[in-house]
């Protein structure tokens, strides 16, 4: 057996290791949001809406609801269905990360090391698995960048159509996925400028028909049937979440969702820094679309462990080139992520509520 064929199974068992941890500690659990999901798939289903139904989870989720109603079918329960989905999610999530970091670094190990750091964080582990719907976006957005990056890798447009295609699904699950087309949007623009060509705009332009016509119809037909408008959905975040603070909340959010991670994400980031020259066109250029993908989170009114998930991504990449730079002491970077993983068991317990402040 090859060695990447080590760091590949044992990437495998470390994901089966924390789902097996996070059925025993963690959930799957009933939580703020899953009752709005239930009521929309009473409605999906034939019922009656209530007189308080807002149809932003049929706008935002409509893929989801719909796979959790099949699979709910399939295996006896909505829950259950709900479950297996998520879980499917996640670890197909996490794979295609270790994928995508082990091409762009060349190296196995920091694939490995990075894969499991997004695994075991906080926000990606906790709402995850959960019965939520946020894995469904962070899932297709993730696999769009893994499109995009062979792309790069080739300058085969069917990867494009591919990246395209994914954010076109995902976006009917959550709308985390459409942040894959801003990645898209910018390594083509910069391929674009980069070359002196027009081919690469061409290919954005059939990339954002692919990616907006699924959304399209399901915006159409929520607006025809309820009179509802992602904007109202937006109207209705930017009413609710208000802050002393937006500065000290990302502090707060983005501290419990890095935690230890963050001195490896500093470390990558000086790595990259000092090799920039020496990367390839293809990698520099990914790593900017790939970070200017997530910038739009940040205009989101609300602030929370949950929406900001989809920076992690990025920052285990980013991570992963110091991985690879000290691969030889890998052993000491599992040490920090068996302490990061139990800091992610004990956030909600324990930890939260000992570092939370009133502001």
């Amino acid at each position: 057996m090859s060695r990447e064929h080590r760091w590949s199974i044992a990437t495998l068992v470390g994901i089966l290791v924390l789902i097996v941890l996070f059925a025993l500690f963690l959930g799957p659990n009933i939580l703020g949001d899953t009752p709005s999901y239930i009521q929309a798939l009473h409605v999906m289903s034939g019922g009656t809406p209530a007189a308080d139904f807002i149809p932003n989870r049929l706008l935002t989720t409509f893929g989801a609801l719909e796979t959790v109603r099949l699979l709910g079918a399939v295996f006896g329960g909505t829950y259950q269905g709900w479950f297996f989905l998520n879980l499917i999610l996640y670890v197909a999530t996490v794979y295609t990360m270790y994928a995508l970091i082990r091409r762009v670094t060349g190296s196995a190990a920091a694939a490995h090391l990075g894969a499991l750091f997004l695994a075991g964080n906080y926000g990606f582990l906790t709402f995850g698995p959960n019965f939520l719907m946020d894995i469904g976006g962070w899932s297709f957005y993730i696999f769009s960048l893994y499109f995009v990056w062979r792309y790069a890798e080739s300058k085969s447009p069917q990867w494009i159509i591919w990246a395209a295609a994914c954010i076109g699904i995902g976006g009917l699950i959550k709308e985390y996925a459409f942040l894959g087309g801003a990645a898209v949007a910018a390594y083509l623009i910069v391929e674009a400028v980069r070359q002196k060509r027009a081919k690469p705009i061409g290919l954005l332009v059939g990339a954002g028909i692919i990616s907006l016509i699924p959304v399209g119809l399901l915006y159409i037909y929520i607006y025809y049937r309820f009179g509802y408008t992602y904007l109202d959905w937006l109207g209705f975040n930017a009413a609710y979440y208000t802050y002393h603070s937006r500065v000290l909340e990302y502090i707060k959010a983005l501290g419990s969702l890095y935690n230890l991670s963050a001195i490896f994400v500093i470390c990558g980031a000086v790595v990259i820094i000092r090799q920039w020259h020496s990367l390839s066109a293809e990698v520099r250029t990914f790593l900017i679309a790939f970070l200017v993908s997530f910038l739009p989170v940040f205009f989101w009114p609300a602030i929370t462990q949950r929406i900001l998930t989809i920076t992690v991504p990025f920052s285990v990449l980013v991570a992963a080139f110091f991985f690879k730079r000290y691969e030889a002491h890998a052993w000491i970077f599992k040490i920090v992520l068996v302490v990061y993983v139990l800091a992610t068991f004990c956030m909600d317990s324990y930890l939260l509520k000992a570092i939370n402040v009133p502001f």
